[in-house]
């Protein structure tokens, strides 16, 4: 999913093309991805991808690997946009509003926010006040998902989730997060409600062995972008204003499709209301692993 987020955000920057220009975008890769090799991988083809179509403007994706550093970067002007989890934003949103212009997210749909389901074997007796010795499996890189199965457990079992399942997972392939649910009744996976549909369109059967445990609401986003406000108005307000959409560029089963709408929202405070009320209630509960 991250990689059709960044494909989109870096043709969301193409418009730029009337001058050779290189622009940075920063991430701290360790919020997002368990998997440092995946992270790699992801950032080298969506590089690639994205110069060798649009040669007249070089994109950079620079990989952090401390938040603390990522935010100095940004206050320093170092880097003009910035890429955060959403718990790291909350975290820091008193100072960023300071430096900051624009907020704004990339959907691959019409909706703005993100839903997500629990799933088990419909042959399965889990649930989330039984989910002792099963297996939780996560998409790496959707890092939302996981703080809203946490909420689920901290609020039922008053202790952390990690201490009761036997084992958790973090799969590159959002197919893969299915097929361990279909098959195997001491598994549990977290996916999101778009992914979720769109399989079941390709395959359909797959609905006969799998059940929806939990849904949340539909309040997530899988990250928060900032631009500096100290960026030239000009270009600011060119690229928010003129770029919706995103050409079709393939990549790998990741992307599996970019045949659906693509969205650059802008957030106001607003937009933020019920998940910064989510996050607020996540840091109470995590006090439970204490």
């Amino acid at each position: 999913m991250y990689v059709r987020y960044f494909l989109c955000l870096l043709f969301f920057y193409s418009s730029l093309c009337a001058n050779k220009y290189e622009f940075n975008v920063a991430m701290d890769t360790e919020e997002f991805f368990k998997d440092k090799k995946f992270s790699n991988v992801v950032f080298k083809v969506i590089e690639s991808s994205f110069n060798n179509k649009h040669r007249e403007l070089k994109m950079k994706l620079l990989p952090y690997t401390s938040e603390k550093k990522i935010l100095s970067d940004f206050k320093k002007e170092k880097i003009p946009l910035i890429i955060l989890s959403p718990e790291s934003y909350f975290n820091n949103e008193t100072s960023l509003k300071k430096i900051s212009s624009k907020k704004w997210t990339i959907r691959f749909n019409k909706e703005k926010y993100e839903q997500y389901y629990l799933l088990a074997n419909k042959n399965s007796n889990a649930s989330i006040k039984n989910i002792k010795n099963y297996r939780v499996n996560f998409r790496d890189g959707i890092f939302s998902s996981q703080r809203w199965f946490e909420s689920l457990i901290y609020k039922e079992h008053k202790k952390p989730y990690k201490t009761l399942v036997k084992k958790s997972f973090y799969f590159k392939k959002r197919s893969k997060l299915i097929y361990e649910v279909f098959f195997n009744k001491d598994s549990v996976s977290i996916v999101n409600k778009n992914d979720f549909d769109t399989l079941l369109e390709i395959n359909p059967q797959l609905k006969k062995n799998i059940k929806i445990i939990k849904k949340s609401r539909r309040i997530f986003l899988s990250f928060i972008g900032i631009s500096h406000k100290n960026i030239k108005k000009e270009r600011e307000n060119f690229i928010f204003n003129h770029v919706t959409n995103i050409d079709s560029i393939i990549v790998s089963e990741h992307s599996l499709s970019l045949q659906s709408l693509s969205k650059v929202y802008l957030l106001k405070d607003a937009d933020l209301l019920q998940l910064r009320r989510f996050y607020k209630e996540y840091k109470i509960l995590k006090t439970y692993e204490k």
